[in-house]
């Protein structure tokens, strides 16, 4: 379909562990239809002054990751096109907003407010990118007014995202034969208690949540481990819950190495992605009668946070659904592209609206 055109040849640009090519693409399609285009960092990200020079501006910021998860398969690297559906790799996170802009770069220039196109590659691992374009951004004097992220959101304006804190916890214990643990201190018990209170922790929560998602220790069965590594994250709207559930979690590191003499046990804050809480709810509710879009809770943790934390207010507005994400059938609705391509169009002129 004419439609899936760029769509398709994004899909079928492999971005799951490098971006180069996607950044290429990107610049290649853009280059003679744009104000400005900057790469930072040598293609970890990459600025598009759609209708503005990079610098000395208050802009509307579009924001997305041109980064996937790891394919299952190779056919996801083909968008297959079934029951008015269209399913690929990495479909709606997030390259359909990507390919959304390309599309409609002709009618975004027609804006009458500067804009600036922030594509960044790492969203899925570790947003370093993200923190690397609000430091440039600051650099450039460049102050997002409003800024869209357009993760996928079932085409409604989210209005809160979650923080996300990823931490490592690592154990150092003592080594010694399996056949006389008493003389050792066994690292992988220590974790395995941890890993119990966490998981009793998070039902002290209504709306933070908990998850160990990596754990790794011990060599050989006939050696009692020395070392052991967990990495579990903490999701919230509310900073002061996170800041109350690792206080707890140190807490019981403390008891623990008491009860383990001898051991060590060291927590470190690995990737701190701030959540976001919409300002001007006021704007929404008229955007959102306007386009007949509800409001509602993104649960992931994407840039938003970040953009709001430098300047202006943000919403997440994408299509697809996010229990799709990272899904081997990860898929949009045809015509419901067309119509998100459509109304992103007004979403940012009724923002111009305000703004002036």
């Amino acid at each position: 379909m004419e439609n899936l055109r760029t769509l398709r040849e994004l899909v079928k640009i492999d971005s799951s562990q490098n971006c180069d090519k996607i950044i290429d693409y990107i610049k290649d399609k853009l280059s003679e239809k744009v104000e400005e285009i900057l790469e930072v960092e040598d293609k970890k990200c990459l600025f598009v002054g759609v209708n503005t020079k990079l610098k000395n501006q208050d802009v509307i910021i579009l924001s997305g990751h041109i980064d996937t998860v790891k394919p299952s398969s190779e056919d996801q690297f083909d968008v297959r096109v079934e029951n008015n559906n269209a399913y690929g790799l990495g479909i709606i996170d997030m390259k359909c907003f990507t390919s959304t802009i390309i599309d409609q770069i002709n009618e975004l220039k027609k804006i009458d407010f500067p804009i600036v196109c922030v594509f960044t590659t790492d969203e899925e691992t570790n947003l370093y990118t993200v923190q690397t374009a609000i430091k440039k951004l600051k650099e450039l004097n460049v102050r997002p007014v409003f800024s869209i992220i357009g993760e996928p959101s079932n085409m409604n304006f989210a209005v809160r995202s979650k923080g996300c804190y990823e931490y490592q916890l690592e154990v150092f214990g003592k080594p010694c034969h399996s056949s006389k643990p008493q003389f050792g201190i066994n690292a992988i018990y220590i974790v395995s208690k941890v890993i119990a209170f966490i998981e009793n922790l998070t039902k002290s929560y209504k709306e933070t949540t908990m998850n160990c998602g990596v754990i790794r220790g011990g060599d050989i069965v006939n050696r009692v481990p020395e070392y052991a590594k967990l990495n579990f994250d903490v999701r919230c709207y509310d900073e002061n819950e996170k800041l109350d559930v690792i206080e707890k979690i140190q807490n019981y590191i403390k008891e623990l190495e008491i009860e383990y003499p001898g051991s060590k046990i060291k927590l470190c804050n690995m990737v701190a992605l701030p959540s976001f809480n919409l300002k001007n709810r006021t704007l929404i509710q008229k955007i959102s009668e306007k386009l007949g879009n509800e409001q509602e809770d993104f649960s992931g943790g994407c840039e938003a946070g970040y953009f709001q934390s430098y300047s202006g207010d943000a919403i997440i507005y994408g299509i697809g659904d996010t229990s799709l994400c990272h899904q081997p059938n990860e898929n949009i609705e045809i015509d419901k592209y067309k119509e998100y391509q459509n109304k992103l169009l007004l979403c940012i002129k009724e923002i111009v609206k305000f703004i002036k």
